[in-house]
């Protein structure tokens, strides 16, 4: 099934692109891309490489970050900032990406006040609490595929029946934990709640004491938190030091992360949020109105699972789920301190 999901999501890319193409463009049109998080962050990466296989140089494209993960307290400043090169740029239409470019950037500035269309995509938040679509906006939804992963890795490990999710304060926990409340009467497990943190050590700490209760962790993101000492990490980092405090899986929702030493996870991608995003805004430069377009969300996952870490964990996984999943290796290795208890 998730194989056959990868296929039809290539085959519909792939038909979108040459729709796409089949639409009168401009070369002198111009588009502005807002991104929430750093040019570096993978998931930004992923998004721009959507978009840009839906361009393929029929508009410039300007982006702009406001790198909120590692810059939180300049996030006002960085979308004002935004919004002055707005101004001066005068796009035909904008891309606004993840939860905190909505809040910092679209309501404030662009959402009923500007007739310039304006797609976003990356929205963990339910719509309504943006008050999308609007009279000049709409876009993609994002849904992580929680049940879907924890299904996988009940399969992966028959006897768990607990999990916790680990999270920082920010609008990408906000909405991930109202969407775990709304969902969990689904789930093959039962949800023991969610840790909020603000710093490395209270990661490894709380951590610690979570393994006491549940059997996996989800761990979605933590980019940017910092220790006491005010560095800041990327995910890559902090996932290696939970490993050794938690003592069990955990689990994620994007293949870097999976690659970085979580277990599995089911994945929607941001090539998939980006290349839809710029198909709707194509669709509106060109003469559709926004009203016409309605939004969506993310329509297929693809299961990965981190052969490493099944050693790591001396678990004993069925063939047949490893052949219906991409398999991938650890890409940061097990540190000296790091050791399985």
């Amino acid at each position: 099934m998730f194989q056959l999901s990868r296929y039809l999501f290539m085959f519909t890319l792939l038909t979108g692109i040459l729709f796409a193409q089949g639409q009168v463009a401009d070369p002198q049109k111009k588009i502005m891309v807002v991104m929430s998080y750093e040019q570096n962050y993978p998931w930004v990466k992923q998004i721009k490489e959507g978009i840009e296989l839906i361009n393929k140089g029929r508009a410039q494209i300007e982006y702009i970050y406001l790198n909120t993960k590692t810059q939180r307290e300049k996030s006002q400043e960085n979308a004002q900032k935004a919004f002055q090169h707005f101004q001066k740029l005068k796009p035909d239409g904008v891309i606004v990406c993840d939860d905190d470019a909505q809040k910092f950037f679209t309501i404030p500035y662009l959402s009923n006040k500007v007739s310039t269309p304006v797609i976003f995509c990356g929205v963990n938040a339910p719509p309504e609490q943006y008050n999308y679509p609007s009279s000049n906006v709409t876009g993609v939804l994002e849904r992580e595929l929680i049940k879907e992963s924890l299904i996988v890795t009940q399969k992966l490990i028959p006897q768990i029946k607990t999990f916790s999710f680990i999270g920082k304060d920010d609008s990408t926990t906000q909405a991930l934990v109202q969407q775990i409340e709304k969902e969990k009467k689904t789930y093959p497990l039962v949800f023991n709640g969610a840790v909020i943190v603000a710093n490395i050590e209270e990661a490894i700490e709380k951590t610690q004491t979570l393994k006491k209760t549940s059997d996996i962790l989800l761990y979605i993101t933590l980019e940017g938190l910092k220790d006491n000492k005010g560095k800041i990490y990327h995910d890559e980092e902090i996932i290696p030091k939970l490993i050794p405090s938690f003592g069990k899986p955990l689990i994620s929702n994007n293949a870097y992360r999976v690659e970085s030493g979580a277990l599995s996870a089911v994945v929607k991608t941001g090539i998939e949020q980006g290349s839809t995003a710029a198909k709707l805004l194509f669709k509106a430069i060109t003469g559709t109105p926004i009203s016409r377009l309605k939004m969506t969300t993310d329509q297929f996952g693809e299961r990965i699972i981190n052969v490493d870490m099944l050693k790591y964990y001396n678990i004993k996984a069925d063939a047949t789920v490893l052949r219906s999943s991409k398999l991938v290796k650890r890409k940061i290795k097990d540190s000296q301190n790091e050791k399985h208890k």
